[in-house]
């Protein structure tokens, strides 16, 4: 499939695009979205970073424009012939999170525990959220799980008998 075709075919789907402003969670859902149209559409993996950039705008606009030529570069270097999306993630995630953001996710992944007046949907839905920042310390699901259950609260834990 031809760029053009592929872009129509995106299109259909109208997603979202990133400004490169707001919270941090709106790079992860912009992301989640996109990759889930790109698979849709079957995109090829050397194209995926070019239609995505298209629905960058304001901020992350000016960001891809300044950046994409170091980044054809450097992965030209490496041998390869288009940007990989994980390599674009991470440069988005890397610009627009900022590291002391990161790293105050990550902290606050750490110690999060449920509050007396959280619902466990509620907890589970923030728990989600803060790990995908620990997602460097390539946490394993069953790390994962245990660090769930250590942070619901202990009359939960003792009802259903968790460590």
């Amino acid at each position: 499939m031809d760029a053009s075709c592929l872009s129509t075919s995106i299109s259909r789907f109208n997603p979202t695009s990133f400004e490169g402003t707001g919270e941090p969670k709106l790079l992860d859902n912009w992301h989640r979205e996109m990759e889930s149209v790109l698979e849709v559409v079957q995109c090829p993996p050397e194209m995926m970073v070019e239609q995505a950039a298209f629905y960058l705008r304001d901020e992350a606009g000016v960001w891809w424009h300044n950046e994409r030529e170091g980044a054809r570069v450097y992965y030209g270097n490496l041998g390869q012939h288009a940007i990989p999306w994980a390599g674009f993630k991470w440069a988005m995630r890397d610009h627009f999170v900022p590291e002391h953001t990161r790293h105050k996710l990550r902290a606050e992944f750490d110690s999060f525990s449920m509050a007396d007046d959280m619902s466990v949907i509620e907890y589970y839905h923030r728990f989600i959220e803060l790990s995908r920042y620990a997602e460097d310390m390539q946490l394993s699901q069953r790390i994962l799980a245990l660090s769930f259950e250590r942070g619901l609260t202990v009359k939960i834990r003792e009802r259903y008998q968790l460590g």
